[in-house]
């Protein structure tokens, strides 16, 4: 089978391993929290995905909360029209609106919320933005 060739070129850019999986990320990500899907749609948002990439930036990060969910779908076509290899970049998401419901009708966020509850919401998360995912990794943060 001939190997596949990779697309992405680190630059300069430091990585980390993160979590006892060892998932290997770029100390510097892009995020599309006050602006992907509200303020900025369509090509901006590929353009500067793109741009990122080209310099060394393997990490993204977006929440099903960011403009209500329009942020996944942007980055989402952004990531298609990128045709970039999926094992080669990391994409990051949260999962706040059934945590907040929890809490404000169950009171504080239990350790018993269900781990398997909270890694199909990410699939989910995924599955809106038409993304492969292989690896979940699940950190539950409780105020």
């Amino acid at each position: 089978m001939p190997a596949v060739e990779s697309k992405f070129d680190p630059k300069d850019m430091q990585f980390r391993r993160l979590g006892p999986a060892g998932l290997k990320v770029s100390v510097l990500s892009l995020g599309g929290w006050l602006t992907y899907g509200g303020t900025q749609k369509g090509s901006i948002v590929k353009d500067c995905m793109q741009a990122a990439w080209e310099n060394g930036i393997q990490t993204f990060d977006t929440a099903e909360v960011y403009a209500a969910g329009q942020c996944e779908l942007e980055m989402g076509q952004a990531f298609k029209e990128l045709a970039w290899p999926r094992d080669e970049y990391v994409l990051t998401t949260k999962v706040f609106s059934v945590l907040q419901e929890r809490s404000q009708t169950q009171g504080a966020c239990p350790r018993s919320t269900s781990l398997k509850a909270l890694r199909a919401l990410l699939l989910g998360s995924t599955r809106h933005m038409s993304i492969s995912c292989s690896l979940i990794v699940t950190t539950l943060m409780c105020q």
